[in-house]
């Protein structure tokens, strides 16, 4: 998806806001176990495409969001697990 918008973001504006919205629920009920780090991984990458491009970063406007987002989704993503001591 963040290629997709990266590439042709004039031709997906309209999908934005309900791509952005499912892959913020998304990443909310992920559990975080280590066969789904790819899939938040490409979440978090999929959010900071959007908020890169100019016309689409009305959804990062709200203070509160990005607060919910750092505190949600990517701090508890960034701890280190017993599997990753064991890959480690």
């Amino acid at each position: 998806m963040a290629l997709y918008v990266e590439k042709y973001s004039s031709d997906c504006k309209d999908y934005i806001p309900r791509l952005f919205e499912a892959a913020y629920n998304l990443l909310l009920t992920t559990s975080m176990v280590p066969k789904n780090d790819v899939l938040v991984s490409r979440g978090l990458e999929f959010l900071a495409t959007v908020s890169s491009k100019s016309d689409m970063s009305q959804q990062f406007s709200d203070e509160t969001l990005l607060k919910k987002i750092c505190h949600e989704v990517v701090v508890p993503n960034v701890g280190f697990r017993a599997a990753d001591e064991e890959v480690f």
